[in-house]
């Protein structure tokens, strides 16, 4: 048993100790219990080795048990942890006398007094030829209320469901003879995670200390015929009492006088064999466990080629930036410049470009994006025209008339001077909205462009806070300046629009369009009532004539400032940004007076060293516990046993 079993709890046990227990599902069993119940007495008893013990919260961590039988040879133990600052220690221990206070030693490091709780579990192996090869992870009792702690009743709880609510995990319930098992909120708990009582086993300890009266209640409940059923039974057990602590009884001298306890005691002595005994308890314990090692293999293996895959890839961005040397950290951040600027390059890409960035693997949607602002845009320009100007249903504005009136002179009615009529027009009508427009479409287009490049700077700097910021107030200046001179180019945009002008063929070709278009209205709506007084005529009014000719030249207007405008916004904002940033940083990096310290800046990020050793050390556990699973999963015994 032991040579099919062992590597596979062997393998379990590694990648708990790697703190992998909550992102793979790792089969064990989980003591659970109210505070001061006897948890620790009885796995002094199971493991043979004292552990601390008293008043108040004694297991202050979780603790992982792992114990491994050999046929001879002498007791062995080691115990290994994180410190507080995330450094992985192992000592070994040479006698069983010391797991005692090498127990408590480490919870204080870990916890820093003699009151706190913490979820940083503590792994203690022990082999010998006196225990069974199994593995319990002893939580801390459920806490009572405390003064100097108010919240710990509610932090051991959250402790204890982060292990049991795992459905791969055994619960193992610890429960005194002397208390009434449907108020104990370790059951309640257990209940809670599998109500059904499927994966959780009752342990009734202290039968000696049973409340006179109860007794037969006791067995109704250890026979698993009481108030509390568990699917998988109860088993009871005789620790040592506090009085054979007091006589510094041994643990071996404690299993003689368990023995003879339920030989002889008047109540529990009728019970059977296989519910009672710390030995009992041992090898049902060994059994359930090694039942769901056996059943989640698969699912155990595939959870590790998971995240394996997801460790290796973290690993891989993570050792990029380890740089032993000055020399390879110089060389290290022209690269990353280089990608830098790469990725700046192919995000600011105009579609002839694309094909080039998308092979490179760098294609990015800004551009598509920035153009749909510039859709936006050309669309709303195209309905910036005043309303009576697009419907001939409208009347032609008063100052129309007032307008033509003013500016009569000598001539003969059909001849009446209208462009400085249509100029008075576009400059207060139509200009404005363009201003507004343009103003718009330069912020959304800002916007987009430094939200993309900050995101990309993070992507290639976050590792290094200090080259991070840099490269960002570099960002932030070079958009600033661009979006400035962008600004000054589409002033002088919409101030060359105050002077109208277009081709002779092409406006005489849009007049004669709406013109068209004017007539045909007109057919359509020949009731005098239907028209305004100035369209009811088939000769176009002055003020008709005024309409149409607005109309016409602000066709050929809204075309040229559909393009112009966001062809200027696109080559300052993109084009202009992305020559200018990658400019800049490499001025700041080329050397000179304005070269910044190198060194300095690649800094690493606080716990990136931290998380690199722990993934490595992940990494290689996983591979070879992914090995040992393979092998275990050939072997057909382990599968059919």
């Amino acid at each position: 048993y032991r040579e099919r079993i062992r590597p596979v709890l062997n393998s379990i046990d590694r990648l708990r100790s790697h703190g992998l227990q909550n992102e793979l599902r790792l089969p064990t069993v989980a003591v659970v219990g109210d505070q001061s119940v006897g948890k620790s007495s009885v796995l002094e008893a199971i493991s043979g080795v004292d552990l601390p013990r008293g008043s108040g919260i004694v297991t202050r961590c979780p603790l992982q048990l792992s114990m491994r039988s050999k046929p001879t040879g002498d007791w062995t133990g080691r115990i290994s942890y994180q410190n507080r600052k995330g450094e992985h220690v192992e000592r070994e221990i040479s006698k069983k006398c010391e797991v005692d206070e090498m127990v408590r030693k480490v919870q204080n490091e870990i916890t820093g007094d003699s009151n706190g709780v913490s979820t940083e579990q503590i792994d203690l192996t022990i082999e010998s030829a006196d225990v069974s090869d199994l593995t319990l992870v002893d939580l801390p009792g459920i806490a009572r209320y405390s003064e100097k702690n108010p919240k710990i009743n509610e932090v051991t709880k959250q402790l204890i469901l982060s292990y049991i609510s795992q459905d791969q995990v055994i619960i193992l319930v610890v429960v005194p003879c002397s208390v009434d098992i449907e108020t104990v909120e370790a059951i309640a708990l257990a209940k809670q995670v599998d109500p059904g009582g499927t994966r959780t086993i009752g342990v009734l300890t202290c039968p000696d200390l049973t409340n006179p009266g109860s007794e037969e209640d006791i067995k109704a409940i250890v026979n698993n015929q009481g108030r509390v059923r568990l699917h998988k039974g109860f088993v009871m057990v005789k620790c040592r009492s506090p009085k054979e602590l007091r006589n510094n009884i041994s643990l071996s001298e404690v299993a003689k006088i368990e023995e003879d306890y339920f030989k002889n005691d008047p109540h529990f002595s009728q019970l059977p064999k296989d519910i009672v005994g710390t030995k009992t308890l041992a090898e049902k314990l060994t059994n359930e466990l090694f039942k769901a090692v056996a059943a989640g293999i698969e699912t155990l293996e595939e959870s590790l080629k998971s995240k394996l895959k997801d460790y290796e890839e973290e690993l891989k961005d993570l050792e990029d930036s380890l740089c032993e040397t000055d020399s390879d950290k110089r060389a290290y951040l022209m690269r990353k410049l280089q990608q830098f600027a790469s990725k700046v390059h192919a995000a600011t890409a105009s579609p002839e470009d694309e094909r080039d960035a998308f092979a490179t693997g760098s294609s990015s949607s800004l551009y598509s994006s920035c153009l749909t602002n510039c859709s936006s845009f050309g669309y709303s320009v195209s309905r910036s025209q005043p309303a009576w100007i697009i419907d001939y249903s409208k009347s032609v504005p008063n100052y129309v008339s007032d307008e033509v009136q003013l500016r009569r002179g000598r001539e003969l009615p059909t001849f009446t001077f209208v462009f400085p009529v249509v100029q008075k027009i576009v400059f207060e009508e139509y200009l404005p909205k363009i201003e507004n427009l343009a103003k718009w479409l330069l912020d959304n287009v800002q916007s987009k462009v430094t939200k993309t490049l900050e995101n990309l700077a993070e992507n290639c700097f976050k590792a290094f806070p200090r080259l991070l910021l840099l490269v960002k107030e570099t960002v932030v200046k070079a958009i600033e300046a661009q979006e400035a001179e962008c600004r000054t180019d589409m002033a002088k945009l919409i101030a060359h629009e105050r002077r109208l002008f277009t081709q002779d063929s092409q406006f005489s070709e849009k007049l004669s369009y709406v013109t068209t278009q004017w007539q045909e209205f007109l057919a359509t709506h020949r009731t005098p009532q239907r028209l305004p007084a100035q369209a009811a005529s088939s000769d176009p009014s002055n003020e008709e004539r005024i309409r149409l000719g607005t109309k016409a030249y602000l066709l050929l207007a809204c075309q040229r400032i559909s393009d112009t405008v966001p062809m200027s916004v696109l080559c300052h904002m993109l084009d202009g940004v992305a020559t200018k940033l990658v400019a800049e940083i490499t001025r700041l990096f080329a050397g000179g007076s304005h070269q910044v310290d190198i060194l300095d800046l690649l800094r690493e990020k606080e716990g990136r060293q931290r998380r690199r050793r722990y993934l490595t050390q992940a990494a290689c556990q996983m591979r070879e516990s992914r090995k040992e699973l393979q092998s275990a999963k050939q072997n057909r015994m382990l599968l059919e046993d």
